[in-house]
C-alpha cells in the first residue's frame, strides 16, 4: 500500500471513531423524548460533539492530505500520549495504598497508549511530510 493509501485509511479510521462518538448522542436524544433531562443532554452533547468534530476534522485532513492535518495529528497525539502517561502516574504510582495490577490491566493500558504513539510515528515520518503538502 502506498503512503497516500495508508493516510486515507487513517482518515477512514478517524471517521469511524467520530461516528462512535455520535452514536451515544443519538441514543440520548432518542431516549430523552419521553423524559427530557436537559442538563444530561447538554453534558452528553459536549462530551460527544467535541471529540466527534475533532475526529471528522482529522478525517478530512487525512483524506485530502492537508499539511495542517499532519501538524494537528502530531500535536493531538502527543498531548493524548502525555495525558495517558500522566493518568497512569496518577492512578498507579501516586497512591496512598499500594494496589495490585493484574497483567490484563497493564496490557489494556499499553494497548490504548500504543494507538496515539503509532499515529504520532505515522505523522512524523518523512514520507508523510512529503505527501501531505496541500
Amino acid at each position: 500500500m502506498s503512503t497516500v493509501g495508508g493516510l486515507r485509511v487513517v482518515g477512514v479510521v478517524y471517521g469511524l471513531a467520530g461516528l462512535n462518538f455520535v452514536f451515544p448522542l443519538s441514543y440520548g436524544l432518542i431516549g430523552s423524548v419521553a423524559d427530557p433531562d436537559w442538563l444530561f443532554l447538554g453534558e452528553l452533547a459536549l462530551i460527544t460533539i467535541v471529540p466527534a468534530s475533532y475526529c471528522f476534522v482529522m478525517m478530512y485532513a487525512f483524506l485530502t492530505l492537508r499539511r495542517w492535518g499532519q501538524r494537528l495529528g502530531v500535536l493531538s497525539n502527543a498531548l493524548l500520549s502525555l495525558a495517558l502517561v500522566a493518568l497512569a502516574l496518577r492512578l498507579f504510582i501516586v497512591r496512598v495504598e499500594p494496589i495490585e495490577l493484574p497483567p490484563a490491566v497493564i496490557f489494556f493500558f499499553l494497548s490504548v497508549l500504543a494507538v496515539p504513539i503509532s499515529l504520532l510515528g505515522i505523522c512524523l515520518s518523512p514520507s508523510v511530510r512529503n505527501v501531505m503538502t496541500r
